[in-house]
Formats: C-alpha cells, structure tokens, sequence
C-alpha cells in the first residue's frame, strides 16, 4: 500500500501486486514489476444488528430517557445519534411515548461506515401509575340525615402533573350505590385522564367513608 509492503493483506483497502521472476525463453526475467491491484471493500451488515439498544422501555420521570447502544465487534463507533416519532426529530425525548433511535457510524474494522441515517430501534416512554395519595376526598364521615352524601375527589395539593378526575362511584362491596344515603362504609372508586406522565386510572379504589347512624 504506497511504498509499504503488506504480507498479509487483511484490512479495507487497495493494494498493489508486484512480482519478480526469472527469465523466460524469449522474455527477461521481471524485478518488482507492478501487475496489478486488488481491493478489500468493506462489509454492510444490517445496521439493526451490529448496533442494539440496551434498554427499550423507561418509565416516565419528567427528565430526558435515552437507551445506550451496544455496539457488535468490528463495527464502528456511532458518530451521531437522532430520536424521531414519526417524522418529526425529538431532541430531548422526555414525554410518554414511542421513540425510533437513528444512527450514522464510523467506519469499523471491516464494517462500512453508515453515512446515512439509519433506524436501528425503537424504544418507549411509559407513563407510572397515580397513587392514592395524589387525591384526597373532602370528608371521611357524615351523619344521617335522610338525604345522600357524595364526598367530592380533587388533585391533592402539588399534584398537578396527574390526571383530573372524571367520574366518581359509590360501592358497599360490589354494589354500585349512586346515591349514599343509609348509615354504612362506601368505597370510592375513580377514573381519571391521564396526567403529565401519568397513566389514566380506571376503576380505581382510592378510600372510603362512613355514614353514622345518628344518635337516637
């Protein structure tokens, strides 16, 4: 390869043949006469398989989640990395959602460089799920007096990333009651939207209150 002997050529590149030889009949013997060239191209491979993700599922925590990327032998080094959800570029992917990873590389050992973008992977954002604890019920205890009690539900304080509540149901074990009325424990269930990186609920038991028979 220019003025340097190969023995064994090996990598990616061009390299000249010489030959010496002695002579012929009629034809004088050769010394380190260039006869040719050969090349040792680069190899693709699948981009999907020399280069793999590490992690393809982040739970939601309000900051930016970006999996590594393993790299098979003899690949190259990922020179530049692009999230996309759909066509568009998502410089910091943060919210809940699927993200494709894109990649261009360095040339490897043996392996081609990858010049142009290309997808490797897909990896999602899920959203966590709201706590008991992001809710509060207006009152825990009522007194009976012949006419239904409907404690209402909000977003506790500093909750303001979970879903608003959007139904609310009474239950005594299985049965749905929708107007409380009769001393007894109810359970509260609600649905909700979902939040800023939060999953909707459904259905979900939150607390309970109590109807007190009132005093004779």
């Amino acid at each position: 390869q220019g003025n340097t002997e190969v023995e064994n050529p090996t990598n990616v590149g061009t390299y000249d043949v010489y030959v010496s030889s002695n002579d012929g009949t009629t034809y004088c013997g050769a010394n380190n006469l260039n006869v040719g060239s050969f090349e040792i191209k680069c190899k693709g491979g699948t981009a999907s398989s020399l280069y793999t993700l590490t992690t393809i599922e982040f739970e939601y925590n309000g900051a930016p989640r970006h999996p590594g990327i393993d790299v098979a032998t003899g690949a190259g080094t990922v020179a530049y990395i692009e999230y996309k959800q759909g066509n568009t570029v998502v410089a910091s992917p943060i919210n809940v959602g699927s993200y494709d990873v894109y990649i261009t590389s360095n040339v490897g050992t043996g392996y081609c460089a990858i010049t142009t973008l290309t997808k490797i992977g897909t990896y999602e954002i899920k959203c966590k799920t709201a706590t008991a604890s992001q809710y509060t019920i207006s009152q825990s205890s009522f007194t009976y007096d012949g006419s239904a009690k409907k404690p209402t539900v909000s977003k506790a304080s500093g909750a303001t990333a979970a879903g608003e509540v959007t139904s609310t149901v009474y239950k005594q074990g299985d049965t749905t009651v929708d107007n409380p009325i009769n001393a007894g424990t109810y359970d509260i269930y609600i649905t909700t939207e979902a939040g800023t990186g939060y999953c909707a609920l459904t259905n979900f038991k939150l607390g309970s209150f109590t109807i007190n028979g009132k005093d004779p």
